[in-house]
């Protein structure tokens, strides 16, 4: 894990409203916000931006990071 001055409760509510926030911009038929992505790349941007956010190593996320693997548990 990356050292950050951040406190870890701040970074997991940043986290948490950054999710709820896109979720809340796809809620209608058409998004709110054109990101200039598909939402399945929003999707994978976002969560790599919030790992990294609560300071996990990019090396570890692309080791343990796997959205197939994710998809599984929802579908």
């Amino acid at each position: 894990m990356e050292t950050s001055s951040i406190p870890t409760a701040l970074r997991a509510l940043l986290a948490d409203r950054l999710a709820f926030m896109l979720v809340s911009e796809h809620l209608p038929e058409k998004p709110a916000i054109d990101f200039g992505v598909s939402k399945d790349k929003l999707i994978e941007h976002a969560v790599w931006f919030i790992l990294r956010g609560v300071g996990m190593k990019e090396e570890a996320i692309r080791r343990y990071y796997n959205p197939k693997a994710l998809e599984l548990l929802v579908a």
